[in-house]
């Protein structure tokens, strides 16, 4: 591990884009297919497919609002640790969105509509926003993945 690495501001909030557009599209998918499965559209009215095309989009903006405003605070320190001790390694970053996301927890379902899923699925929402994340860092950054025989794989 090289001591010189740094995560730099701009791949800070690269990775938090696309971290909190995974975990979003992951959070609200299986809600809104389980609320798409019980609407039957009538063939007649074209009007209402356009707008639940329109409700999906804006609960998916609604959704990533939110997460954006809950996850910064806890998504900066997390970097900042992550600069102050050198920690790059994948366990750190899906553990603290883990973390995070289980831990304000309670703050999702007060505030986007219909939230109601279960711990489990929010924990998998942060995971792989924790994993697209470090996936980030790490290639902006310039580290590369070693084996466990210490071979570097490209």
């Amino acid at each position: 591990m090289s001591k010189d690495r740094f995560i730099p501001f701009e791949t800070a909030v690269t990775a938090f884009v696309f971290a909190v557009t995974t975990a979003d599209f992951l959070y609200a998918v299986p809600k809104l297919a389980k609320f798409f499965s019980k609407i039957t559209i009538p063939e007649s009215e074209h009007s209402i497919e356009a707008d639940l095309i329109i409700g999906y989009a804006a609960y998916l903006i609604i959704c990533w609002v939110v997460m954006v405003h809950l996850y910064l605070i806890p998504y900066t320190l997390s970097i900042a640790i992550a600069n102050k001790f050198k920690i790059f390694h994948s366990l750190y970053f899906i553990g603290s969105a883990i973390v995070a996301a289980l831990a304000l927890r309670e703050l999702v379902f007060n505030l986007i509509p219909f939230a109601d899923v279960s711990a489990p699925h929010l924990a998998v929402c942060g995971g792989a926003g924790g994993l697209v994340c470090w996936l980030i860092v790490r290639r902006k950054t310039g580290q590369q993945a070693v084996s466990r025989s210490g071979t570097k794989v490209s």
